[in-house]
Parts: structure tokens; sequence; C-alpha cells
């Protein structure tokens, strides 16, 4: 990732990260044509946007063990309540609180 940050500025040190080709700050609708352009020289064939990365990247960060109030700053969230709808693995039962109040009585660890 620090990589294509890298490649992106050029050596920069002020401005947009993202631009055209004429070298204007690139807008939502271009990035969304850009990562379709690179999302298929990659292979991938289904349906990718900006805003799906970052919920990957918020709930990526959660699973990892990244506690609410450091993604809301990553995030850049006023509400950490905000920060729970981008938890796409919520259903994963090994972080759900049922889960581990049932360990805790049956007497097992939770991690």
């Amino acid at each position: 990732m620090l990589r294509a940050v890298r490649e992106a500025i050029g050596g920069r040190a002020t401005g947009a990260i993202l631009r055209t080709r004429t070298g204007r700050r690139m807008d939502r609708a271009g990035a969304a044509r850009a990562l379709t352009r690179v999302a298929r020289t990659a292979g991938i064939t289904h349906p990718i946007s900006p805003h799906g990365l970052r919920r990957t990247f918020c709930t990526t960060g959660l699973v990892a063990g990244i506690g609410i109030r450091d993604m809301q700053y990553a995030m850049r969230h006023a509400d950490p309540r905000t920060i729970l709808r981008y938890d796409m693995a919520e259903s994963n039962l090994d972080r759900h609180a049922a889960h581990a109040v049932a360990a805790y009585l049956a007497g097992m660890s939770t991690g």
C-alpha cells in the first residue's frame, strides 16, 4: 500500500494524492473509474468501489484488533457508532458479545 502511495505522489510533498492526466485533483467519479480499470487489469470481475475499499479497510482493522476509537480516527468520523456500520464482519461469532458471555459461562477462554 505504501509503495502505491509513493508511486502516486511521485516525489511531491503537497497536493492531492490522486490526480487526473492533466494534473488536477481527481474527483470521486474519476477515482471510481480508475479503480474499475485497475480491478479489471487484476482480473477482478465483480463490482468494486472506493467506498467498498474504505469499508474493507475498516473491517480489516477491527478484525485485526484495532480499537473503535483508533479506527474512528483513521476513518475520520466524528461518531464512533459510524464505524460499527462499516464493520462487515459483525456476524463473526468469535467477536459477538453473546459468544463471549457463553464462552465465559462455559469456563472457556475468549482469546
